[in-house]
């Protein structure tokens, strides 16, 4: 290094002036009284140590070289370190690694002492500080200097993405940034007041670059400029501190958050998972106290520890695929092949963690199997011509105490469902859909989903079997140009009048509330021909899971509303329901909408508008709300059997048998349609057909509207 002529000359005097005088070197004045000065020591170990001092002047000065002067127990001189600064301030930090500030050519002995004398020139003058001494370690002994060394602090901070350097923080204190997405990108780590000797080393593991080499005492780990996240970082003590203290570190890693705390050099934060690490903690511990305490996460998450799952399916026509791991599909998308059977097993394990995988699978004909499958036996069928609907998939022993396992699957009409996981259904139950495709993948418990868990598996559940057997007649809706009947007994379709002339067709408005129109969910098939007394169509019920379902049945036809509005719901009773109508509003509004409006025909006593509300609770139907005109309300409690259905129809004055629910169907454009509740009340048959009543086989609907919605949405929210 340069060195001021002023300070080497003043350096050959004292030295000169010390051996012919036999001076005290640490009595010595400052060249000026305006200066004072804070000196210590640290880092000391066998045969090297770190000074630190701190100038402070009355007023700001430019100073323009520093440097420190090492002696012999005995005040000679035996080393120099200086520096130009040109720094203009009121104070001056200075500290030298004195093998490293001396090129090495100052090697201490162990058990030594040793003094040393820092300076400043400003305005052309040296200017000393005070003569300070310490003493190397020996034997294992803490050294001892002019400052407090052993309650040591570990010092660190961080290059953050968009931001740059951090200010340095210390003893747990956070580096780096929560909640905004920005990585971390270098560090830097250094002990301060450290008494007994060594130092702290540390690396990080770099985007594109893996480990990178270990860095020591505040020299930066990591990458500037670069745009490169450290994704994990080891931290550990060297030298005589060790002995006394131990490091403690945690990360918070992009998706997990805050992780466990480790060690003394053991992986802090994600290993091959491309996750940023966005801020750091590092405690020092003295040796026998308890550790941090903290989240319950692991330390250090590495995907090459995370067991491999190979999988193979047997497909229609196609036999046993070939194997595959972690997240590839097996099977097939879009060559409507079914699934027939599955084997799994681990392939691969360096988790250190013990255990292994079942699974068991829904076969078309034999439902469940009746017991899971382990590590590669067959589930499912092979020669047998059987589909798989539905699979089951679970980690074992303690696999499934560390890793979660996901796994979804294609199914005929659906296409992919949302990732099950932990033995949770994947696939359709009660539609008859093929299995056509699967995917597993495992993951570290704590860690997200491969994708979306929506929607894993489809079932036509109880619900929709009662809205099926019950609600939507048990035996389909046939219609000629005067009727409409509901067929409920086997011989019904034997009715000569009862011919069909369409297919039931249905289709949704909104399931979802995504503000897009779904597909078609329900159709009548065609079970007879006409050559056998007439035709006889069964409802195939395929019916989307979906919230906020609604279903309005209107004659020969049906259509589906969803929506995720009571106003929309409340405006498609008011204005879009005929005659025998059901609406169904499933999962936040359980609730079940029947409007029937009659003409008196088929009631015993007079005409009357019946509409109530009946909430499905899981199991039964409960009527929560009824609104009449005329003299009819309905009465019901619970509807659980096709009995109690028949007999409610009864209750409210409908006269029905088990074997004959039957009504005519009128025309809406040869209808009277009225919002004059006064009409509809006093409504006789004289109203029509000129007073002839029913005798042209022509019927009546009146329409009322609800004007009190408030009390309609407060009965859907619970009011």
């Amino acid at each position: 290094m340069r060195k001021s002529f002023l300070g080497i000359l003043f350096s050959i005097v004292l030295f000169f002036a010390a051996v012919l005088c036999n001076l005290d070197l640490s009595s010595l004045p400052t060249y000026a009284e305006s200066t004072s000065w804070t000196s210590s020591v640290s880092n000391i170990t066998y045969t090297n140590a770190t000074v630190y001092a701190r100038v402070d002047v009355s007023e700001r000065e430019n100073f323009q070289w520093a440097g420190c002067n090492f002696f012999d127990a005995n005040g000679n001189l035996i080393a120099q370190a200086g520096e130009v600064t040109s720094v203009s301030g009121t104070y001056l930090n200075i500290w030298y690694d004195i093998n490293s500030e001396t090129g090495s050519k100052l090697v201490l002995s162990p058990g030594t002492k040793y003094k040393y004398q820092f300076y400043v020139t400003y305005n052309n003058i040296d200017h000393f500080g005070p003569m300070c001494e310490f003493t190397t370690l020996s034997n294992s002994t803490p050294s001892s200097g002019t400052t407090t060394q052993y309650d040591v602090s570990v010092n660190y901070k961080t290059h953050v993405q968009s931001y740059g350097w951090q200010n340095f923080v210390k003893n747990g204190t956070t580096s780096g940034t929560l909640g905004k997405s920005k990585r971390v990108e270098a560090l830097q780590i250094k002990l301060e007041n450290n008494g007994y000797g060594g130092g702290i080393t540390y690396r990080a593991y770099i985007q594109k670059q893996g480990w990178q080499g270990w860095k020591s005492n505040g020299v930066s780990a990591g990458t500037s400029g670069k745009g490169l996240r450290i994704e994990a970082i080891q931290v550990k003590l060297t030298g005589n501190v060790q002995k006394y203290y131990d490091v403690y570190y945690r990360a918070y890693a992009q998706k997990y958050g805050w992780l466990g705390w480790t060690k003394n050099g053991s992986d802090s934060g994600t290993k091959g998972f491309s996750y940023r690490l966005e801020a750091i903690q590092i405690k020092l511990v003295k040796k026998g106290n308890a550790a941090p305490t903290g989240t319950s996460m692991k330390a250090c998450y590495d995907i090459s520890k995370v067991p491999v799952i190979s999988y193979t399916t047997h497909v229609q026509n196609y036999g046993w695929q070939k194997e595959v791991t972690n997240g590839k599909v097996s099977g097939t998308v879009g060559k409507a092949k079914r699934l027939e059977g599955i084997k799994i097993y681990i392939s691969k394990n360096q988790s250190g963690t013990s255990g292994g995988i079942s699974y068991k699978t829904h076969i078309q004909k034999l439902g469940w199997e009746s017991e899971f499958k382990s590590n590669g036996a067959i589930s499912g069928t092979v020669g047998k011509k059987l589909r798989l609907e539905a699979i089951q998939i679970k980690l074992t022993g303690n696999l499934a105490n560390e890793f979660d396992i996901y796994y979804r699957t294609h199914a005929q009409k659906f296409g992919w469902l949302g990732w099950a996981k932990n033995g949770a259904i994947s696939g359709t139950s009660g539609y008859g859909f093929r299995l056509e495709g699967i995917q597993i993948e495992v993951k570290y418990k704590g860690d997200s989903a491969p994708g979306s868990e929506k929607n894993a598996y489809r079932k036509l559940d109880d619900f929709y079997l009662y809205l099926k057997n019950n609600l939507i007649p048990k035996y389909g809706i046939s219609k000629n140009n005067q009727f409409s009947g509901v067929m409920t007994s086997e011989n019904a379709y034997k009715i000569n009048w009862l011919y069909p002339n369409g297919i039931l067709s249905a289709k949704v408005y909104d399931f979802d509330c995504d503000g897009k129109n779904e597909m078609m969910v329900l159709r009548m098939d065609k079970k007879y021909s006409r050559e056998i007394d007439g035709y006889y169509y069964n409802l195939v019920a395929e019916i989307y899971e979906k919230e906020n379902t609604g279903i309005v049945l209107k004659a020969s036809k049906v259509n589906l509303y969803g929506t995720c509005n009571d106003e929309v719901l409340y405006e498609k009773i008011n204005y879009d329901v005929y005659f025998n109508s059901y609406i169904v509003k499933k999962n936040n509004y359980p609730y079940i909408i029947f409007e029937y409006k009659d003409i008196g025909h088929y009631f015993s006593d007079g005409d009357g508008i019946i509409i109530f509300i009946l909430k499905y609770d899981g199991s039964n139907f409960v009527e929560v709300w009824k609104h009449s005109i005329g003299e009819y309300v309905a009465t019901i409690a619970e509807l659980e059997t096709y009995d109690e259905f028949v007999q409610w129809f009864k209750n409210i004055g409908f006269n029905v048998s088990k074997d004959n629910i039957s009504w005519k169907i009128n025309n809406p454009n040869e209808c009277i349609i009225t919002n004059d509740k006064e009409r509809i009340l006093n409504f006789s048959s004289s109203d029509i057909n000129g007073g002839k009543g029913y005798s042209n086989g022509k019927d009546v609907i009146f329409k009322y509207r609800y004007t009190d919605y408030t009390k309609f949405s407060n009965v859907l929210n619970g009011g």
